[in-house]
């Protein structure tokens, strides 16, 4: 899966979520599926349903409210990314065309 800096995503258009204390949970109607984040993982899901953003933006996010370093941030952010969007709860801006 390709998380360059340039790239954004952002939730797929059928994906609905819900907060439940401290964790998202994810749901796909269509599929019938359902998957629950951790903290790390929900606080990035509420940042990209505001507005689409590229891995740079949520390292930057990450490290200013869970104070880690650049690197570390970026390992998790990248692993979180490529795995929801490998699983389609996420969608890139070159799968769905310029997101506005």
């Amino acid at each position: 899966m390709n998380t360059d800096n340039n790239l954004r995503f952002r939730p797929g258009k059928k994906i609905r979520h819900r907060k439940d204390g401290g964790s998202v949970i994810l749901f796909d109607p269509e599929e019938g599926r359902m998957a629950v984040l951790n903290e790390t993982g929900s606080h990035l899901w509420l940042c990209l349903v505001d507005s689409p953003k590229s891995v740079q933006d949520l390292v930057e996010e990450i490290c200013r409210v869970f104070e880690i370093s650049i690197r570390e941030a970026y390992i998790d952010i990248k692993e979180i990314v490529s795995n929801l969007h490998g699983e389609g709860w996420l969608v890139s801006d070159i799968q769905e065309g310029e997101i506005e």
